[in-house]
């Protein structure tokens, strides 16, 4: 993991190696104890295990556990579901287009289950807090159009906030933040081919407010966003 603790071209400010090299595990990334602080993770998709780290270090995982079927091509995701400040996980089902929430970091069955979004169609799932009222909510990005449909409760319906960001079709990577530190998530964007960064302060159509490179080109790494200082630094 290479973090960098501001939105501009540099060497990384934390580098450190967690979890086994070339086995396929996603990186994570939330605040699993509710500290302020954005530490990293590793989701199993072979056996559906979440291995969540409290500090940006090496070392082993402070909790592991299983959460839902393993190797079926599911997508974890992170968020503060129920906002009581300390982020769990969850699971998008592709072939399905549902979402299963926890509200702990524990086996068991999802605390909120619902479809959003058309089945079986390449979207990527998105989680942020898109209305700044403490709940993150999920969202969808089409790369084919390169839009992203974005909904403010737990339940199917419509996007209450849809647009189209960035070019279709280039194989960008979406990824969500406080950019501003406003309290609301909003849109970026990441070119693995320049390895650039273009970060929005608006979930609208526009041009990046932020743009910068970080990392090598065209070498396989994934984006990542967090708060990486502890708090009052």
């Amino acid at each position: 993991f290479y973090l960098r603790t501001s939105n501009a071209a540099g060497v990384a400010d934390l580098a450190f190696r967690y979890g086994p090299a070339h086995v396929g595990w996603v990186p994570l990334v939330g605040d699993w104890d509710g500290n302020g602080t954005d530490t990293v993770g590793l989701y199993s998709p072979a056996s559906g295990t979440f291995y969540l780290r409290n500090s940006n270090s090496a070392g082993v995982a402070n909790m592991a556990f299983r959460y839902g079927p393993a190797n079926v091509g599911w997508i974890p995701l992170v968020g503060d579901w129920d906002g009581n400040g300390t982020d769990t996980v969850g699971l998008f089902n592709p072939a399905s287009g549902t979402f299963y929430l926890r509200n702990s970091n524990s086996a068991g069955v999802a605390n909120v289950a619902f479809r959003f979004g058309p089945a079986n169609a390449g979207w990527v799932p998105l989680v942020g807090d898109w209305d700044g009222n403490g709940t993150d909510t999920v969202g969808l990005f089409d790369p084919v159009a390169s839009a992203f449909y974005l909904r403010n409760s737990h339940s199917g319906g419509t996007a209450n906030v849809s647009f189209r960001y960035g070019p279709a079709g280039k194989g960008w990577a979406p990824l969500m933040g406080d950019w501003d530190g406003n309290g609301t998530d909003t849109a970026g964007l990441f070119d693995p081919v320049t390895s650039t960064f273009y970060l929005k302060n608006s979930n609208a159509a526009g041009v990046g407010d932020v743009t910068f490179r970080y990392g090598p080109a065209n070498a396989g790494w994934t984006p990542l966003a967090g708060d990486w200082n502890e708090p009052g630094l």
